[in-house]
């Protein structure tokens, strides 16, 4: 890039897969940890996936973290980098114009359901010039109708062009958890907090607390891809606890909470299937499921209470239609009183401990 902030133009990459008679057709590589394919474009559309790995693809207007799980769909001509996160299986698709109008109009991150998964797996599989009227036809219109139900994501971080925008961004990326603030980083940068805020609206489109949050989700999802638990994949990107970035991350991936939670906790093929969410598993995965196991607890030693409870009433009513002394009766009836007074004490107990899971479950 230019001082000036321009991209000079970008070679064209020319595969045998950009020139086959094909709507669509595969492309397999699989590349090594820290491998990276310089800033080119291509004829063709392109849907980028890796079934291991993950891949950091650049363009000249953001930055995308695809882990698996995720694909990126990037149109014909955009100059990217592709940079390799571990090793990487790489499993790809080349669209023809005409096919490519199944999918989105611009660089899109997409959720690959299991279906499509298996599909791509097999469109790679199938030879350059597969038969039209065969299976690779069908697998074709399959792949074209997936793309079009497949879901967006928000794994994508607009890239800034300003010189001190790029020290900034680079050490965020570097320790997406630092917490500075506006007026630290300006010190840092050589421009006024003012500038900078400024600055961050002109070339992202968005404020530097909402920038901030997209990075943090993109590479949260790199976390979780790698294996990492949701709450240490939210410590790292610089959350204290894993429901905060629960609700942020709900806010970005704008999803059923529900569906987060199995996202984020999926396997790495289907990559927190997954974006995202630290959104609520550990809300609604940890939480939730320590509140059901331990209001279950409270209810067995509760039974368990009231049925001591009540053979000790049983056995003292037994035992006063035995006696006939008149002191005997009287301590009897003082043990049925104290029975009847424990078990109002236990009920009480039960209510105020129900009533407090409930505000808890509402603050939360």
């Amino acid at each position: 890039m230019s001082q000036a902030g321009h991209f000079p133009p970008a070679p064209t990459r020319r595969l045998p897969q950009d020139a086959v008679d094909r709507p669509l057709v595969g492309f397999t590589r699989d590349y090594a940890d820290g491998e990276a394919v310089p800033r080119h474009s291509h004829e063709r559309v392109q849907l980028l996936y890796a079934t291991r790995g993950i891949m950091r693809i650049t363009t000249d207007a953001a930055g995308f973290v695809v882990p698996p799980g995720r694909a990126l769909w990037l149109p014909a001509a955009v100059p990217h980098v592709t940079a390799m996160q571990g090793p990487v299986a790489m499993r790809a698709l080349f669209l023809r114009a005409d096919a490519a109008r199944a999918g989105p109009a611009g660089v899109t991150v997409l959720a690959v359901s299991p279906l499509l998964r298996e599909l791509l797996l097999a469109a790679c599989s199938e030879p350059l010039e597969w038969d039209e009227a065969g299976r690779g036809g069908h697998l074709a219109a399959l792949i074209l109708d997936e793309i079009a139900r497949a879901p967006t994501l928000p794994l994508g971080v607009p890239a800034p062009r300003d010189p001190r925008l790029l020290r900034l961004a680079a050490a965020l990326r570097a320790d997406p958890a630092r917490n500075a603030g506006m007026e630290q980083w300006a010190a840092e940068c050589g421009a006024s907090a003012r500038t900078l805020t400024r600055l961050f609206r002109r070339e992202t489109g968005m404020s530097f607390g909402r920038w901030r949050q997209m990075l943090r989700l993109a590479e949260a999802a790199a976390l979780l891809a790698q294996g990492t638990s949701p709450a240490r994949a939210a410590a790292a990107v610089g959350y204290a606890s894993a429901p905060p970035s629960a609700r942020r991350f709900g806010r970005l991936s704008a999803r059923p909470r529900v569906r987060v939670k199995t996202r984020m906790r999926g396997d790495s093929n289907a990559c927190i299937t997954t974006v995202c969410s630290i959104r609520s598993c550990q809300r609604y995965g940890v939480r939730a499921g320590a509140s059901r196991s331990g209001g279950a607890e409270i209810m067995r030693q509760q039974a368990v209470q009231h049925w001591v409870l009540g053979l000790v009433v049983v056995s003292t009513i037994l035992w006063l239609d035995l006696v006939t002394a008149e002191a005997l009766r009287r301590v009897a009836y003082l043990t049925l009183a104290w029975a009847g007074a424990s078990t109002l004490l236990v009920a009480s107990a039960g209510a105020c401990i129900a009533l407090a899971r409930i505000r808890q479950e509402r603050r939360h």
